[in-house]
């Protein structure tokens, strides 16, 4: 007979006495098939339903456990996760059967707060584990985002940089041009008024002084 996993896991709801799996309030060994799962669930849903144990104030806390360890053992993914869990956490051989689970279970005003507890923390647990994938999920583009947003950002830079310096050294060469076309032209002025001779001594002159 396989071993039943009777380890607590975080956020299922506890007596003040005992803790139960999933697997205990459905009844089930952790090796149960989705079948026996669904036949399990089924079965206790009429057991525990509140319009049928209305004299019972506790049938409607009863329903919902069962309703979770359903919910939990019903999906492949949940289910593996849960189970990772109880391995965590070791094992104890306790075995209990559902309905001893439903009918020993000792509902006291420690074992109500102590539901009361256990189910917000659960809540909060899975509230805290969507907002973490679903944060890793979002994270991926955003880092591609930011990535490409960065590498434009580079090109636009260097690309604002190469431009300007273009600008800048036609700039130079513009006002060079400039200056050597004075310089021709003033040439040619002095070559017609003064004559060859007297414009090669000038040219000469010039050519020491800037030496």
């Amino acid at each position: 007979m396989p071993k039943r996993l009777n380890v607590p896991y975080f956020g299922v709801a506890m007596s003040k006495k005992f803790e139960y799996s999933y697997y205990e309030i459905l009844g089930l060994t952790n090796d149960a098939t989705k079948k026996q799962v669904k036949d399990a669930y089924v079965k206790l849903s009429k057991q525990v339903h509140p319009d049928v144990n209305r004299s019972d104030p506790k049938s409607h806390d009863k329903f919902v456990e069962v309703q979770e360890a359903y919910r939990i053992l019903s999906s492949p993914t949940e289910r593996q996760q849960y189970d990772a869990s109880l391995a965590t956490r070791g094992m104890h051989n306790r075995p209990i059967h559902a309905t001893e689970y439903h009918q020993s279970r000792p509902y006291t005003q420690q074992g109500e707060n102590n539901d009361i507890y256990n189910e917000e923390m659960q809540w909060y647990a899975r509230s805290q584990q969507k907002f973490y994938y679903g944060s890793r999920k979002r994270s991926k583009p955003m880092v591609v985002i930011f990535g490409l947003g960065l590498i434009a950002l580079g090109m636009a830079l260097h690309t604002g940089a190469y431009t300007w310096s273009c600008k800048h050294r036609k700039e130079i060469m513009d006002e060079r041009d400039k200056i050597n076309f004075a310089h021709l032209n003033r040439s040619r002025e002095q070559a017609r008024t003064l004559g060859n001779t007297i414009q090669l001594e000038l040219i000469q002159q010039r050519w020491k002084e800037d030496k």
